[in-house]
């Protein structure tokens, strides 16, 4: 046993590890600010560094020398979102070095510094992160990086080294300086005659005001918090009429001015009202926005410098108008009134008369002093041919000042559908209420959605109209809403909510309300105030407002409501299919409540973005779409391997697609008790790419990371992620080179190859996953060319789901392990090797059962046979610290404390003590 011990020491001499020391640097930077506030713009950075601060570099001691450096750039984001950094490739050189003498210190000047940055011109020249732009010209150019605080750090490299190699002169950690990124203000904010400085709607939203000769508009001037200059701002005034219907910001966006004024230099202005007594009627509402802007380009405002679209009515009015009233109403369709204006005395109950190219028939009537009549009526017929199988222009309308003439033609003022009085107010309101200037306000009011499901009241009023019959044919009377329908699924459930007609045509607003079953919401469609006599048979039916549909505990289906990114419902006499704009957003936040099952690698949390652009389909619950993502996932709590997804489908589906099915199948020969779901939504991996982790340096020859591709193994459903996958011969030189090209890695200081590896994941819970390959002890030689011993790794995680542990189990297979020159190891299959992934890396630790042997022939020595139990060898000691550590104990290593054999030693005293303990242990052995 003494034989032994002695040749394990040797084996420990061999194999000591390097301590690890403080890298000491011959120069230090030092970098001060020259101003307080620091330019957003790179660019302007990288032309005049000089500006913004001073750059002095510092060496001492006896490596002082003359020197050729250059200097590179770390911005690094660490308020708010610590997120955002920009990095010089270290590969990237200027035109000519800095040149520092051998004095104790040299302070840079501008131009040096300006040089230094002046030939980055390559988009290869910085790494830049955060920022969700690959415009190189516009980051490096009129790009503004986000306001926080940053840490600038710039680090000396020797611009001496061989081209390819960067030689670090200075810490990169100390030379740097906190810069402050600031350039919002805040927008202005009205003062008179309304106050927006208050939340109270009452302030600033149709606040009544009284004429006066003159009304003084004042607001509070822009400011900031971060030293900008505030001088030469200018504003431009915008007043105009709002219309009933409209909200405060459609009306400032659509309406033609009352007042308009630009570039005020004050944040004041006078109206004379005896000088314009026309300029404001009373009784009306009227909308006044002012917009702050500067030249300096620096100068970022709140809400591109707008204040809050504020209202004010000019006096008070005893009543409110109608919404729309039947003689004021503004309806051009492109049809021409009569040419006759010589208008009729007398109408009676039952005539008929025509508006535009629809019939009326009188049911009530009354004659006004101007020769116009007010009551209701029945309007039918109209041209069909818009509306193929529908026949639903039987409408009961009222009137007010319709002016018909001698040949019973209407030649002036609109007959507007009724709603029935008997029905419930607030459902007709529902209804009554989408125009189109309150379209947004209408879907907030009803469509709002809390804690995933929407208005309660909202489902009671479309199931209702989901139940009413179609509309009638003419012998009776239709009452807004109106439900007219037709053949495929898109043509049923459309609501009429308004129609008015008119001697130039008529009129129409409709709501269509796709219902999503899973989510157990509708989503409403619409067009309003649309000629039906033309315009109709091209107006789409548009989404109303953002949506978001859940298709996994955290996957998302959004619908966007960005002009030219909406979804609509094709029409063209009745519907023709769904052009569909949306986003499937994956959420990848780990630490959520519950957390994502599958993580970014790069560590971020912003949900990932999968754009479907004009999608073209029939079947609302039955379409699939081919995606494209570029963005490389982990498993949450299996982050050690990491994956891409070079061919993806999400499907939204009443059947599963045969590969699906096939992929499922799979699954259940594995567990019975799996289930799918026949109303498939989610996404599909078709084709999945493994690669190992990073810290295990599997490469090909290329250097390349090295990868297996998996195909149909893998989807992220309404259960989570779900995978099937299993491969042979996927990282490292597991078989005599059998796959050409593979490199070994290494696990924790040994050697590493993945033969097989099967991963077995049911909505991201671990079933079953493994690896089968070799390890090389780091006693013998871990390049992967002999002494390899098979090995069975099971992969579980913790109870925190946050780290893997591998456990190894070794099969015997009479692989001898070579050291010195005449030694060798052979390991039982009792031997134990455990392997944990924590914070600092890989932690490997083995208890080792086996036998030494050697054969010194020039010696005449040859000894076999001595053997050894519990050899105890990890690469941690139990503070962590790496290092090659052993214990000669049969003890548990994962409870007894490591010791080290010696210290450090110089390489000098290490062959001493090799020779002294070759010396003392063949004497033992003579």
């Amino acid at each position: 046993m003494k034989k032994c011990t002695y040749l394990i020491a040797i084996i420990m001499a061999i194999m000591l590890p390097n301590m690890l020391f403080s890298q000491t640097y011959p120069l230090q930077v030092i970098i001060t600010q020259k101003q307080a506030r620091f330019t957003p713009f790179i660019r302007q950075f990288m032309e005049n560094p000089g500006q913004y601060l001073s750059v002095r570099v510092v060496q001492s001691g006896a490596s002082a020398k003359s020197r050729n450096i250059y200097l590179k750039m770390n911005l690094q984001q660490l308020f708010p979102q610590n997120d955002v950094s920009i990095v010089s490739n270290l590969n990237t050189r200027p035109m000519q070095p800095i040149q520092i003498n051998p004095i104790a210190s040299t302070e840079l000047t501008p131009s040096q510094i300006k040089d230094n940055f002046g030939n980055f011109t390559n988009p290869n020249d910085f790494e830049i992160r955060g920022l969700n732009v690959n415009d190189y010209a516009s980051i490096t150019g009129t790009m503004r990086i986000p306001e926080g605080q940053y840490k600038l750090c710039l680090t000396a490299y020797d611009f001496d080294a061989a081209t390819g190699s960067s030689v670090a002169l200075s810490d990169p950690n100390m030379g740097c300086t906190i810069v402050k990124i600031c350039y919002e203000a805040e927008n202005p904010q009205w003062i008179l005659p309304i106050s927006s400085l208050s939340s109270i709607e009452a302030n600033y939203i149709k606040k009544r005001i009284k004429p006066q000769k003159i009304i003084t508009l004042q607001w509070r001037p822009p400011f900031n918090t971060c030293g900008l200059n505030m001088t030469g701002i200018t504003y431009d005034l915008n007043i105009v009429q709002l219309i009933d219907g409209q909200t405060e910001d459609d009306a400032i966006l659509r309406n033609p001015p009352v007042v308009r004024r630009e570039n005020l230099n004050t944040a004041t202005f006078q109206i004379d009202t005896a000088m314009y007594p026309n300029m404001f009627i009373q009784g009306e509402t009227y909308v006044l926005q002012v917009t702050a802007k500067s030249n300096d380009q620096s100068i970022e405002f709140k809400n591109n410098g707008k204040s809050p679209a504020g209202s004010f009515i000019y006096d008070t009015v005893s009543e409110t108008k109608p919404m729309m009233a039947s003689g004021g109403l503004n309806v051009d369709c492109g049809i021409n009134p009569p040419d006759e204006k010589e208008l009729i005395q007398e109408l009676s109950i039952n005539d008929i008369i025509d508006i535009g190219q629809y019939k009326l028939k009188i049911l009530k009537i009354t004659k006004n002093s101007d020769n116009s009549f007010t009551g209701e009526g029945i309007v039918t017929g109209g041209n069909e041919s818009n509306f193929p199988n529908y026949n639903w222009v039987n409408v009961k309308v009222s009137f007010e000042k319709l002016q018909v003439n001698k040949n019973g033609a209407v030649v002036a003022g609109n007959a507007i559908g009724m709603y029935d009085d008997k029905e419930q107010e607030e459902y007709n309101n529902f209804f009554k209420s989408f125009t189109f200037f309150n379209k947004e306000n209408w879907y907030n009011k009803y469509f709002n959605l809390k804690d995933g499901k929407q208005n309660s009241e909202t489902q009671n009023y479309i199931n209702k109209f989901t139940t009413e019959k179609l509309a009638s044919r003419p012998e009776d009377a239709n009452l807004l809403p109106i439900k007219i329908g037709g053949e495929g699924q898109l043509n049923n459930d459309i609501a009429v909510s308004s129609i008015v007609f008119s001697a130039r045509g008529a009129k129409i607003s409709m709501l269509h309300f796709l219902k999503d079953h899973e989510n157990n919401i509708v989503i409403p469609f619409g067009i309003a105030d649309v000629c039906v006599d033309k315009s109709i048979n091209e107006a789409d039916f548009a989404i109303l407002q953002a949506t978001e549909l859940s298709v996994g505990p955290k996957t998302k289906l959004a619908l966007p409501y960005e002009e030219g990114k909406k979804t609509h419902l094709k029409w063209n006499k009745g519907f023709k299919g769904i052009n569909l704009n949306a986003e499937i957003r994956i959420l990848t936040d780990p630490n959520a409540n519950p957390p994502s099952d599958i993580v970014r690698k790069d560590g971020k949390n912003d949900p990932i973005a999968i754009p479907i652009t004009n999608k073209e389909i029939q079947d609302w619950e039955n379409w699939t779409v081919d995606l494209k993502i570029d963005t490389e996932f982990s498993i949450n709590g299996f982050t050690d391997f990491y994956f891409t997804v070079p061919k993806a489908i999400y499907t939204h589906s009443n059947q599963p697609s045969a590969e699906l099915q096939n992929l499922c199948k799979k699954i259940k020969e594995k567990d019975p008790h799996f289930k799918v779901d026949a109303k498939f939504k989610g996404l599909l991996f078709q084709q999945l790419t493994l690669y190992a982790p990073e810290k295990f340096n599997f490469k090909k020859n290329d250097d390349t990371p090295a990868s297996v591709t998996f195909s149909t193994a893998s989807f992220l459903n309404q259960n989570g992620f779900t995978m099937i996958a299993s491969a042979v011969d996927v990282f490292g030189d597991t078989k005599d080179n059998s796959i050409g090209e593979g490199k070994t890695g290494v696990l924790g200081g040994w050697g590493f190859a993945i033969d097989t590896i099967s991963l077995f994941i049911i909505h991201n819970e671990f079933k079953e996953v493994f690896m089968n390959g070799r390890l090389w002890c780091p006693l013998g030689d871990i390049t992967g060319k002999e002494g390899s011993m098979k090995y069975k790794c099971n992969l579980t995680r913790d109870a925190t789901k946050k780290n893997i542990d591998y456990n190894f189990n070794i099969i015997a297979d009479n692989a001898k392990l070579k050291f010195l020159k005449y030694f060798s190891v052979g390991l039982r299959p009792s031997s134990i090797i455990k392997a944990n992934n924590d914070k600092h890396g890989f932690a490997v630790i083995a208890w080792l059962d086996g036998e030494v042997s050697a054969d010194i022939e020039e010696m005449k020595i040859k000894f076999t046979g001595g053997s050894f139990k519990g050899l105890g060898i990890a690469n941690r000691n139990a503070k962590g610290n790496p290092g090659l550590y052993y214990q000669l104990d049969n003890g548990d290593l994962e409870t007894l404390a490591l010791l080290k054999i010696f210290p450090k030693p110089t390489q000098m005293h290490l062959k001493k003590r090799i020779k002294l303990y070759q010396r003392a242990t063949l004497d033992h052995l003579n």
